[in-house]
């Protein structure tokens, strides 16, 4: 995003484009048979075909295979970008189970067995869904933008919400276990990764949406990392980058104080600041989540 007085030199602008297609590539090179998105990838030796699929990865997938077939990548062609999301899109709703529209987190690419904790997963289908929907736009195909509508459509965000009366009201669940229990998590900070999520789970159906006053139930969470004072320090630079991308936080800005524009490049300052140190910084953060779902 260009700011005035920001703007970037040329040798800058040419390591980010380099960045971007790297990027990309990752998506076309690792969209699995499934249609789905491989979760990572060896750093190291030949490519893996097979491993697990992470629905929030796909959704990531859809915006990038879109932009592949627009310059200044054209890594794709338009037909070969619009077969791939539609490939995609197809596997998520017909290939995959859901409860009241939340999909799995993880799917092994070759069977489609579901993997992890968070058999549904509120935030995987929230990625999975903004993803399509961007692309289907990005694209405008008239096919996958109404595909998309109907991904966007089944998913009762009410339902996966605190039950009216309780403190939790309104608050969006993590998802639910293999057994049907709820995980007994609700998505409570205000920070990127839930602000996109709040936003489709807001603007849905009347009868599926949340009430917009859970705005005033998520809550910022400080801390410090490198000298740098900010929402949500502990999460990690993804809970700034993934969501925000989706959102014009120059034109919308979040209900309360918290500039979350602002707080992602404080966040971005101070990953900078940790490039010395990452395994004492990032470390404990990788190994945290990971562990939860492997």
């Amino acid at each position: 995003m260009h700011h005035d007085g920001d703007a970037l030199a040329v040798s800058d602008r040419k390591f980010l484009e380099k960045l971007q297609r790297q990027a990309i590539s990752y998506f076309i090179d690792n969209q699995a048979p499934n249609g789905l998105v491989l979760d990572r990838q060896r750093n190291h030796g030949p490519r893996r075909i097979h491993g697990l699929c992470s629905t929030s990865a796909t959704g990531m997938g859809f915006v990038a295979l879109a932009l592949a077939s627009a310059e200044p990548y054209r890594l794709l062609s338009y037909d070969a970008s619009v077969a791939r999301v539609r490939a995609g899109l197809q596997a998520v709703l017909e290939k995959l189970p859901h409860e009241r529209g939340i999909v799995p987190h993880f799917v092994h690419s070759a069977t489609n067995e579901v993997h992890g904790s968070d058999h549904f997963s509120t935030v995987e289908t929230a990625w999975v869904v903004a993803g399509t929907l961007w692309a289907a736009s990005f694209l405008k195909d008239p096919a996958l933008e109404r595909m998309a509508n109907r991904l966007y459509g089944r998913v009762d965000w009410h339902y996966w919400s605190g039950q009216t009366g309780t403190q939790t009201a309104g608050l969006l669940r993590h998802g639910k276990d293999r057994s049907g229990d709820f995980l007994p998590c609700y998505w409570d900070r205000l920070n990127g990764e839930t602000a996109f999520m709040y936003v489709l789970a807001a603007g849905a159906e009347s009868e599926k949406a949340i009430a917009e006053t859970a705005w005033t139930q998520l809550q910022p969470f400080y801390g410090t990392i490198a000298g740098h004072r900010f929402n949500n320090a502990d999460l990690g630079l993804f809970v700034f980058q993934y969501g925000l991308d989706l959102l014009d936080l120059e034109a919308w800005r979040a209900p309360g104080e918290v500039d979350l524009l602002a707080e992602a490049r404080l966040a971005t300052r101070a990953s900078r600041g940790c490039l010395c140190n990452l395994p004492s910084v990032l470390g404990p953060l990788t190994w945290r989540w990971s562990r939860r779902f492997y």
